[in-house]
């Protein structure tokens, strides 16, 4: 049952982050070969302005010069970023802008914001929903059949059975 309580909760932890999340986009034609736009700021999730622990965003050829990181973690209202370029050598370039940017209201679970590099602007593309739900530890455990039995074999795993039928 361990087992099985082990996965249900990592099933749990993983819908939950899903769920606070959204998509993040931003256009950078400031980067070269072997470069990473990353965006960093004051929350823990962002790096505590520390660039090192900053979250990368990717691109590819076909989307240059749009940086995409798409499940960023949704931020308090007015919480502080900016974007930083992290040289392939490892310096970092940070935008220039005074001040920085503030997290929007209006994004929610799902949204799409965007930005440009060096401008201090953020649009909300899709707001998204504040009213998801995520399952809870009970609901998942709940969700296993009445009629599902477990056996611990010998090698310290569990054979589940379904034995209504």
């Amino acid at each position: 049952f361990q087992v099985l309580l082990h996965d249900c909760l990592i099933q749990f932890l993983m819908a939950l982050m899903e769920c606070e999340t959204c998509r993040l986009e931003v256009v950078c034609e400031s980067t070269r070969c072997g470069d990473d736009l990353c965006c960093v700021g004051a929350p823990p999730a962002i790096g505590e302005w520390n660039a090192t622990s900053a979250i990368s965003l990717q691109t590819d050829p076909s989307s240059f010069p749009t940086w995409v990181a798409p499940k960023f973690p949704l931020l308090k209202v007015g919480a502080e970023f900016k974007f930083v370029i992290r040289r392939k050598g490892g310096s970092f370039v940070w935008e220039t802008f005074s001040g920085n940017r503030c997290w929007p209201t209006g994004v929610g679970r799902g949204g799409v914001i965007s930005a440009n590099f060096g401008e201090c602007t953020v649009k909300v593309l899709e707001e998204g929903s504040a009213n998801d739900t995520v399952p809870l530890p009970g609901d998942v455990l709940r969700a296993i059949p009445a009629t599902t039995s477990f056996r611990q074999l010998s090698t310290g795993r569990f054979l589940v059975q379904d034995n209504s039928g």
